[in-house]
């Protein structure tokens, strides 16, 4: 990767770059505040069955550092980084634990994430997710437990764009960069106790990611739009 040689400050002091001298040309995460709150309310109308709503919400605040800007330096501009300095995202979801017989347990829940911004063109936006897990317990001499699980979700970010020009400030347009993805997976378990020296387990799991993003494509890398405009299609 391109590196280039960071100016001292007026009293000598160059405390960000490396023992050579040299500055990576993307972004650097100084420092970040991180704040998880949550809360969940839980309903139990019968024995057998526990009914939970509750809500999730994220903040992150990144403090970026942007190699300095110059006629000539090989720099990521901020208007093309990939990481942006502020992560919002609320989650609601609902939650039920059954018993609908003797022996066997369900367990599932649905959730919905909203993110008004995102940090990174990966973190989803508008992100569904559903969750499925049953565990039965077979009323054999043995006892054979056999468990169950499906899980997947779909997103999308289109907070991200790539702004077209030449540095430091390019005029645009811009272009969207969006970003999709799909997931799903199941497993299935089983174990029982042969003898009481001895267990056996099995499983099986299987998983599928899909993921789609508009790949942008220009001239020249990003770091060249201090000396060179910049065309993304």
């Amino acid at each position: 990767m391109p590196r280039l040689t960071r100016p001292t400050t007026a009293q000598g002091e160059n405390h960000d770059q490396a023992d050579d001298g040299t500055l990576p040309v993307d972004e650097f995460l100084e420092s970040y505040q991180r704040i998880d709150v949550g809360a969940e309310t839980i309903f139990r109308p019968y024995r057998s069955t526990k009914l939970a709503l509750g809500a999730r919400v994220l903040w992150i605040d990144r403090e970026l550092e942007f190699a300095p800007a110059g006629v000539g330096n090989r720099v990521i501009l901020p208007e093309n980084a990939l990481v942006n300095d502020k992560t919002l995202m609320w989650t609601i979801y609902g939650r039920a634990d059954l018993r609908p017989w003797r022996g066997l347990g369900i367990r599932t829940e649905l959730s919905f994430r909203e993110a008004p911004d995102t940090g990174y063109v990966t973190d989803l936006d508008g992100y569904f997710q559903g969750k499925l897990r049953a565990t039965y317990v077979v009323p054999i001499t043995r006892p054979l437990t056999l468990s169950f699980y499906v899980r997947g979700g779909f997103g999308e970010n289109s907070d991200f764009s790539m702004v077209e020009g030449l540095g430091p400030n390019p005029p645009g347009p811009k272009v969207g960069r969006d970003y999709e993805r799909a997931h799903w997976s199941l497993g299935l378990s089983g174990d029982t106790v042969l003898r009481e020296d001895l267990t056996v387990f099995a499983s099986f799991f299987y998983s599928q990611d899909q993921q789609s993003d508009d790949l942008l494509l220009s001239d020249l890398q990003r770091y060249f739009q201090e000396s060179v405009p910049l065309t993304f299609r």
